[in-house]
């Protein structure tokens, strides 16, 4: 699953690493931390696992990451919160679309369905759109019940609401696309970026042609590892983390592939609605 998902799992329990292994000498180190799984393309990602019996018997498997031209599997959602999308012609149209969908909400997981297929399936050219940030499915429930009933009360007038609700009953005028990004404030955060990376491939794809690019022009450093930094045990390691990457040489190209990872999700939207 590690190799699937190009994440580093963390291994738990682990307060402070023996003194006696001398780790810190060693070419090992100890991941506490849920990581992004970054790799350069001199080869596929590799992990070994092992398997010791009490009666004496003990397995070890090498596995290596599939790069064929077949089709992957769907990835395991591990987010906070889903996007759902929803549009029809007119507001009550998208009024009975919102009850409809709130009745079919009892099956745990049904939400991470409905955000996936809400959004391959969604017009932005519908003169009527609602989008709604959910938590769960009873969070989904609650607002497209609210939705519904605004919608009922007030047919001609979109809203919206800081919770995760978001609805206009206007044509879509698509106007010119802009992008924001985090910029030169985000210099010195450490794992900018990972959840990302950890949780959509086209991120996760911008680090490794970053990792790639750096071993190619011969780094003696790789930016992914100043940006996601193996675990510390301690707030003075944890402070030179930071210092490191406050440092020009790191900042700037860490906001650039922090700021081309999420354009990258972004033109992969447009492409699977057909937008040039």
């Amino acid at each position: 699953m590690g190799l699937h998902h190009k994440v580093l799992p963390p291994t738990i329990k682990v307060d402070q690493p023996s003194p006696m292994m001398d780790i810190e000498k060693s070419p090992f180190y100890v991941n506490t931390e849920c990581r992004p799984w970054v790799r350069g393309n001199a080869h596929p990602r590799r992990a070994s696992v092992s398997s010791f019996g009490f009666g004496g018997t003990n397995f070890h498997v090498t596995v290596e990451e599939y790069k064929g031209q077949g089709k992957s599997a769907w990835r395991l959602r591990n987010v906070p919160s889903e996007l759902v999308v929803l549009g029809a012609k007119n507001a009550k149209g998208l009024e009975n679309l919102c009850r409809d969908t709130a009745k079919n909400l009892d099956t745990k997981g049904v939400l991470t369905y409905l955000a996936r297929t809400s959004q391959e399936n969604f017009d932005a050219s519908s003169p009527a759109r609602l989008a709604i940030v959910a938590s769960d499915e009873k969070d989904l429930e609650t607002k497209l019940n609210y939705a519904a009933k605004s919608l009922f009360e007030k047919p001609d007038s979109g809203f919206s609401l800081p919770n995760g609700l978001f609805c206009t009953v206007e044509k879509a005028d698509p106007g010119d696309i802009a992008f924001l990004f985090p910029g030169q404030g985000t210099s010195g955060c450490l794992d900018m970026g990972a959840d990302l990376a950890m949780q959509f491939s086209d991120a996760m794809d911008v680090w490794d042609f970053s990792a790639s690019f750096d071993q190619k022009r011969g780094a003696k450093e790789l930016l992914h590892k100043v940006v996601f930094p193996i675990p510390v045990f301690n707030e003075k390691d944890k402070k030179n983390q930071e210092k490191k990457l406050t440092q020009t040489q790191w900042a700037q190209p860490a906001v650039m592939t922090t700021s081309l990872s999420m354009s990258s999700i972004a033109f992969s939207m447009f492409a699977l609605k057909g937008v040039s």
